[in-house]
């Protein structure tokens, strides 16, 4: 037993390594340990999931705060490998070519479909084992030195009811010698609680099942859609592209902590990518500035920031109760000459980006700056 007597000449540690980017005064998925990243399904967990870990295997460290170049490694459950290409592409495809291969050369991955993914089985008795996949999964991350391992979904790697104590309790036993094995930040993502599906904030039995796994992971991250008033805030008029992701739970460093998100639609891959929502702010838009040229700024960054944007929209943010205090015919005026000077340009959107920007079904065009 000395071997475990506390060391009392410490007088300090190391502070915890944390693999994601910084949330605030917070850091996503701390090594050595379980984290879960929850939302509901089809909201974007699995694309914004890629995307950090494209960034971090790229090194592109501007793109969410303080991220920091690793290794990455991701396990799926649902997705095959023409959907998980499809998925990098978007991610990556106004990246610098250096940047994309790099990107590749520190980012796996892997997809189990076709594969018996669960990394739990039932046994005889009501008993529950663990399987060989746990050690594959072992041998891809030490062979490939990953810091993050993302296991998506929850559910998927379960042999039973997640609402059982003891399906909970073995799958976490699982995921818990993969941390021992890799030392990685691993992370699940798991669909929300059906009696969180409305909600508007975060808090413990966000995710579904039994609250065992829950309680065994040392981060979790809810999703949830931007609450009106903070839409409002930002000046979203049409949020549906935009989330908040808050860390409930945090058992190193400070809960409640939260970042907005926000899905675009890539044309060329067909699909969405999620990235850090940042709200254009410039000190153009100051009252020194002569009054048509700032409302020719005030429409440049509101397009730049809110993909999907259409005339009618800038529309309805005229008039003295609008975002640009000016009148409708002032903003008319000003988008025709934007679109004169090639600054901005109108194009044609198809059904599936209407889907993905929430745009209803007559909508035809949509604004954006020219590159």
């Amino acid at each position: 037993l000395l071997n475990y007597r506390p060391d009392p000449s410490l007088t300090s540690m190391p502070p915890r390594e944390f693999v994601g980017p910084s949330v605030g005064g917070a850091k996503l998925f701390p090594k050595n340990a379980i984290s879960l990243f929850t939302a509901l399904g089809g909201t974007g967990k699995t694309t914004t999931l890629l995307n950090i870990a494209a960034c971090i295997a790229g090194q592109r460290e501007g793109e969410w705060q303080d991220i920091r170049g690793g290794k990455a490694i991701m396990f799926f459950v649902e997705e095959d490998q023409t959907e998980l290409n499809r998925k990098f592409g978007a991610a990556t495809h106004d990246w610098p070519q250096q940047q994309r291969e790099k990107a590749a050369d520190n980012l796996r991955l892997v997809s189990l479909v076709g594969q018996d993914p669960h990394l739990t089985a039932r046994v005889a008795k009501g008993g529950v084992k663990i399987t060989p996949l746990v050690g594959q999964i072992n041998d891809y991350a030490l062979n490939f030195n990953a810091d993050l391992i993302v296991m998506d979904h929850l559910q998927g790697f379960a042999d039973g009811d997640l609402n059982a104590s003891d399906t909970a309790t073995a799958l976490a036993m699982a995921a818990n010698m993969i941390v021992a094995a890799t030392g990685a930040a691993v992370v699940f993502t798991a669909h929300v609680n059906k009696g969180q599906i409305n909600a508007d904030t975060v808090d413990a039995g966000f995710t579904t099942g039994n609250l065992a796994f829950e309680n065994a992971a040392r981060q979790v991250t809810g999703v949830i859609k931007i609450p009106e008033k903070e839409a409002e805030g930002l000046g979203l008029l049409e949020a549906d592209g935009y989330m908040k992701a808050v860390i409930a739970k945090n058992s190193y460093g400070p809960a409640r902590e939260a970042m907005y998100l926000h899905r675009e639609y890539v044309q060329d891959f067909h699909t969405v990518r999620v990235r850090p929502f940042k709200r254009v702010i410039t000190t153009q838009t100051s009252s020194l500035v002569p009054r048509a040229e700032r409302l020719r700024v005030q429409v440049i960054d509101y397009v730049a920031g809110q993909p999907g944007t259409t005339k009618n929209k800038l529309d309805k943010l005229s008039g003295k109760a609008g975002q640009f205090k000016a009148s409708k015919n002032d903003v008319r005026r000003v988008v025709e000459e934007l679109l004169d000077d090639k600054v901005l340009r109108l194009r044609t959107v198809t059904s599936e980006e209407k889907q993905v920007l929430g745009l209803q079904q007559q909508v035809n065009e949509i604004l954006e700056i020219v590159q």
